[in-house]
C-alpha cells in the first residue's frame, strides 16, 4: 500500500467524520451547547470545504469508493427527502450525480465495476461476500426507515455501533484473505468514520438529554417543596449547573 493510498484512505475516514459532525452540530443545535457559537460559520465553511475536496479527489483516484458512497445516498434521498433539505447538502448531492455519471461514461468505470462484480460472483467466498455485503446494507435501510425523524436513542446508537463493527471487521477479514478487491471495501472506512463519529454524538446528546431531564425534576421538586416569588430563577440556575 502506496503513501497517496494511505493519504487517500486518511482522507475518506476524516471526511465521514466531518460529514456527521457538521450534520449533527447543525441539525440538533450544538454550537451553543459546546460553546462554539461564535465559531458557528468558520466551522460549517471548513467541512464544507474540505468535503468538497475530499470527495472529488476520492471521484478522480479512487471511482469505484465514490460510486459506492452515490449507490448509498441515492435510496437515502428517495426515503427520506427531508434528510437533505439544506442547500449545501443538495448541491452536493448534485455534484455527486454529475461525477458519477461522468465516470461511468466516459472514464470507462462501468466496465471495471462490471469485471469486478464477475470476479467477485465466480470467487471461492462470493456467496458470503454477496450476503456480507446485503446484510450491511439490510442493516443501512433499516437504520434509515426506523429512524427516519429520531435523532439520537439508544437503539439507534446500537444499531450505528453494530454496523460500525461489522464495516471494521469486513475490512480486516478481506485485508488477511482477499476475497474482494480493495478497492469495494474501501468505502467501510468512510462509513467506520461517519458512524464511529455518529456514535460519539449519539452519547453526547443522551447525555445532554439525561441532564436536562435531571434538572427538569429537581426544579419540579423544589417548586413544591419553597413556593417563594422572586427565587425560582435563581433555583434553576443552580440546580441546573
Amino acid at each position: 500500500m502506496n503513501i497517496k493510498l494511505l493519504f487517500l484512505l486518511l482522507l475518506l475516514f476524516l471526511c465521514g467524520t466531518f460529514v456527521k459532525i457538521y450534520d449533527d452540530l447543525n441539525d440538533n443545535n450544538l454550537f451553543e451547547y459546546l460553546y462554539l457559537s461564535k465559531e458557528k460559520e468558520y466551522i460549517n465553511n471548513f467541512f464544507i470545504g474540505f468535503n468538497y475536496i475530499v470527495f472529488t479527489l476520492i471521484a478522480i483516484n479512487l471511482p469505484i469508493v465514490f460510486l459506492t458512497i452515490c449507490t448509498v445516498i441515492l435510496p437515502h434521498l428517495i426515503m427520506d427527502r427531508t434528510a437533505f433539505d439544506n442547500p449545501y447538502e443538495m448541491n452536493v448531492i448534485l455534484l455527486f450525480f454529475l461525477l458519477a455519471l461522468y465516470l461511468l461514461f466516459f472514464e470507462n468505470v462501468f466496465i471495471k465495476i462490471y469485471n469486478h462484480f464477475y470476479s467477485i460472483i465466480n470467487c471461492e467466498h462470493g456467496y458470503f461476500v454477496m450476503i456480507y455485503f446485503i446484510t450491511w446494507y439490510l442493516m443501512y435501510f433499516f437504520d434509515i426507515t426506523q429512524f427516519k425523524n429520531v435523532e439520537f436513542g439508544y437503539k439507534k446508537l446500537l444499531i450505528r455501533l453494530f454496523v460500525c463493527i461489522l464495516s471494521f471487521i469486513a475490512i480486516i477479514i478481506n485485508y488477511f484473505n482477499n476475497y474482494v478487491p480493495n478497492e469495494w471495501l474501501y468505502f467501510f472506512i468512510y462509513g467506520i468514520g461517519y458512524l464511529f463519529t455518529s456514535c460519539i454524538f449519539q452519547i453526547i446528546l443522551l447525555y445532554r438529554k439525561n441532564k436536562l431531564s435531571i434538572c427538569f425534576k429537581k426544579i419540579k421538586k423544589v417548586e413544591k417543596e419553597k413556593k417563594k416569588k422572586g427565587n425560582s430563577k435563581i433555583q434553576e440556575i443552580n440546580i441546573c449547573n
